[in-house]
């Protein structure tokens, strides 16, 4: 299926007083293209808005974006402290980017998410890079369908997919389609994306060295303001392709959430069924030189226990409980692993402030260890 897209195909200009608003909205951090600091501009914003303005206006009337503002510096980022630093897996390649180049990214990305709403041509099932949709909106969304499988006496599969480097391999030909063919971008629109996407070079930034200059030949750069919300664009045809299945599912950008109640009697042609989806999926996305991580998919099957017992499974290899978008899902879904996995990091961050309690009374003391723990109280 292809939406019928209304057509962008000019940019409108961009005001001196939205410029502004987006330098003053930028932190205080330089890139190594950047000729001034951050600060600087912002000191002199009054004499220089003017010349930034008429930068961005240019670029966006002539459909080119320049090969100055596509040069990036990578910086290795550990994804999770515990995790293993010799495995470069375990690392986001963050690209530090131009403020220029953010500058005219986020004039680029109001326009482009204003026609996307304005035509209704966002993913709805996608939760991830849009305005009141969350990692909380995502997790209601699969934990109310849940709760009503459970209370229709029926068992479900939750099925958490995972890419590997998603963002690393976006193929620019398809994007550059798919960004005409599904969402109606045309004209100088999609000469600037052509020109924005191509010819980006970066270099890599480890322990004060830098390496020599590379060319990038596809992907978005992790970091971009733009590179998500094209994330999401070019995987908008996978929950076409999942929903023409009759598969509940949700996306949150790279997080694919498969959700399938059934009861315990269908419960072997259902399983046969869901696994021939997960092969088209699996093909969908080789064509789209997209990478499923088979070692980080999950099966969980949730249920009540008299539910669950009627179930003798051999098919799937499932697991007790799975972490799925920062909060953990139990088989009976008691959520008894979330609250546990909470406690213990809430008593670890309070034993902390034992190497400062000295310092502090009784009073401050107690008032950070209360905040510790109403920060965290939000993810049960």
């Amino acid at each position: 299926m292809i939406f019928p897209p209304s057509n962008f195909s000019t940019f409108g200009p961009a005001t001196e007083s939205e410029i502004s608003k987006i330098l003053f909205s930028c932190p205080n951090k330089q890139s190594h293209s950047d000729l001034l600091p951050t600060w600087l501009l912002k000191e002199c914003s009054s004499i220089l808005i003017p010349t930034i303005t008429s930068i961005v206006n240019l670029s966006l009337s002539s459909g080119n974006f320049l090969s100055t503002l596509k040069e990036s510096v990578v910086s290795p980022l550990l994804k999770k402290s515990t995790l293993d630093t010799d495995d470069l897996s375990n690392y986001r390649p963050i690209s530090n980017l131009s403020l220029i180049s953010k500058i005219i990214e986020h004039v680029v990305k109001s326009q482009l998410t204003s026609h996307l709403t304005s035509n209704n041509l966002l993913n709805p099932h996608q939760s991830a890079y849009r305005k009141h949709h969350s990692t909380e909106t995502a997790l209601l969304y699969i934990h109310d369908h849940l709760i009503n499988a459970i209370g229709s006496q029926q068992v479900s599969c939750l099925c958490l997919l995972d890419l590997s480097a998603a963002f690393d391999t976006i193929d620019h030909n398809i994007l550059l389609s798919r960004l005409s063919s599904w969402f109606g971008i045309h004209g100088t629109v999609l000469d600037w994306f052509k020109s924005y996407l191509s010819s980006r070079s970066f270099r890599v930034s480890c322990a004060g060295s830098l390496s020599s200059s590379h060319t990038s030949l596809c992907g978005v750069p992790q970091g971009s303001v733009l590179g998500p919300l094209l994330f999401i664009m070019y995987t908008t045809p996978l929950s076409t392709l999942i929903s023409s299945n009759s598969l509940n599912h949700h996306l949150y950008a790279d997080d694919t959430q498969l959700f399938l109640s059934i009861r315990p009697p269908d419960f072997h042609s259902s399983i046969n069924r869901l696994q021939e989806i997960l092969q088209q999926i699996s093909s969908w996305m080789t064509a789209n030189l997209l990478t499923l991580n088979s070692s980080k998919t999950e099966f969980l099957l949730i249920g009540l226990k008299q539910q669950l017992a009627k179930i003798h499974n051999s098919s799937l290899n499932c697991t007790h409980s799975a972490c799925n978008l920062g909060f953990i899902f139990d088989e009976h879904l008691t959520f008894s692993d979330q609250i546990s996995a909470l406690s213990k990091s809430c008593y670890t961050h309070i034993r902390e402030l034992r190497c400062i309690r000295p310092y502090l009374d009784s009073k401050t003391a107690s008032l950070i260890a209360t905040s510790i723990v109403h920060s965290k109280l939000r993810l049960l």
